[in-house]
């Protein structure tokens, strides 16, 4: 990949969806000195495909009128981006939230866990070396106990950091997932990977679910969940072990004081395929 690629994008993006950038723009979001950031400038207006899109103007660059919009700086790809890093300036290309105001609805404080225990686990996560954690699930009547586990990847689900790791306490070592908020202590261990455990990468299995919407949902209803849930043209969806449960809890439990007019849960049943 060329040096230049990524503030290129830069500039494309932000002339598409804010109108111009200056060479000042791409000073400050790419780190770069104002000559580079004249050479990247020239660079973009070079690119073939984008001949057609941006325009050279005395102080700043522009898209041009009833320009086609490259994929690069597609709306979905800007979306995909925005769920990705939406504070990176150099990334989207706008600045959030002065230019463009994104509401967060956070269910929950950050992650609690001490300074050690969060150093302990992000270090064995990337050593994948075994770790010691005194646990607690949510079984009934259950309380903290010590197991250990190698970890192999980090996870996170609508703000919720997990990590996926090799149960040692498991005959088979299956790789299960932790909640890291339920990690009352952790402790580098003294126990040895075994020699037989191979290392997974934390991906789980995806298994396709045939999707049963609520019939008195309407045909506009029935479009926009399909959207929203990412079916295929099957009305299908692939979910791990551990999402599944998730989309469960999302999408298939009742709502405790739901109002008559409204539709929930949308989803009245799953049909794993083969």
């Amino acid at each position: 990949m060329n040096n230049y690629d990524n503030p290129a994008k830069f500039i494309l993006r932000r002339a598409i969806w804010w109108g111009r950038v200056t060479r000042k723009d791409i000073v400050n979001a790419c780190k770069l000195s104002p000559p580079t950031a004249n050479r990247v400038m020239e660079y973009a207006l070079s690119r073939a495909e984008w001949k057609s899109v941006l325009v050279r103007k005395p102080k700043h660059i522009e898209i041009a009128l009833r320009a086609p919009i490259p994929r690069d700086a597609s709306a979905l790809t800007m979306l995909k981006l925005l769920e990705i890093d939406p504070y990176n300036f150099a990334l989207i290309g706008l600045r959030v939230p002065d230019e463009l105001q994104i509401i967060e609805v956070i269910l929950r404080n950050p992650v609690q866990v001490t300074s050690n225990t969060a150093h302990e686990i992000i270090r064995a996560t990337i050593q994948k070396r075994p770790l010691d954690i005194r646990y607690v699930g949510l079984r009934i009547g259950e309380s903290g106990r010590w197991r250990t586990i190698v970890p192999v990847a980090f996870e996170v689900f609508r703000g919720q950091w997990r990590i996926r790791a090799h149960d040692l306490e498991d005959l088979s070592f299956k790789v299960k997932t932790f909640v890291v908020a339920r990690i009352l202590e952790a402790a580098f261990s003294e126990r040895e990977k075994p020699k037989s455990l191979l290392l997974e990468t934390g991906h789980s299995a995806t298994p396709r679910y045939l999707v049963k919407l609520d019939p008195r949902l309407t045909p506009d209803q029935c479009t926009a969940l399909r959207q929203e849930l990412g079916l295929n043209s099957g009305g299908e969806i692939q979910l791990s072990e551990d999402a599944l449960f998730d989309f469960q809890r999302s999408y298939m439990d009742k709502a405790n004081n739901q109002p008559d007019h409204i539709i929930w849960p949308p989803v009245v049943d799953l049909q794993k395929q083969s």
